[in-house]
């Protein structure tokens, strides 16, 4: 008999506890999000895993904006075409 939890529509996601590439996580974590699933995250620690980027200043959009043939507002419409949700701007900075 499945319990009630493995019914629901639950991803488990997995991250390094030590250094996980911030822009990776937070982005799929609102594309599960957006599509209605809930997200348990979880790490191979009990401590608070933590996120970093290159460089440590950057954020999302100057990524975006960083990579060939691509910038931050492609990014904005393929994440909306996709997971058919806005990108929320205020996600683009690394947490402290």
């Amino acid at each position: 008999m499945m319990s009630s939890y493995s019914q629901t529509n639950t991803v488990l996601l997995f991250v390094s506890h030590e250094d996980t590439y911030y822009s990776e996580y937070i982005v799929m974590l609102e594309a599960f999000e957006a599509q209605g699933y809930t997200v348990d995250v979880r790490s191979a620690s009990n401590d608070s895993a933590c996120t970093y980027m290159i460089p440590a200043s950057t954020t999302i959009a100057n990524t975006a904006n960083s990579l060939s043939n691509s910038s931050y507002s492609d990014f904005q419409s393929q994440f909306s075409n996709l997971f058919d949700s806005s990108w929320n701007a205020t996600l683009n900075s690394t947490p402290n």
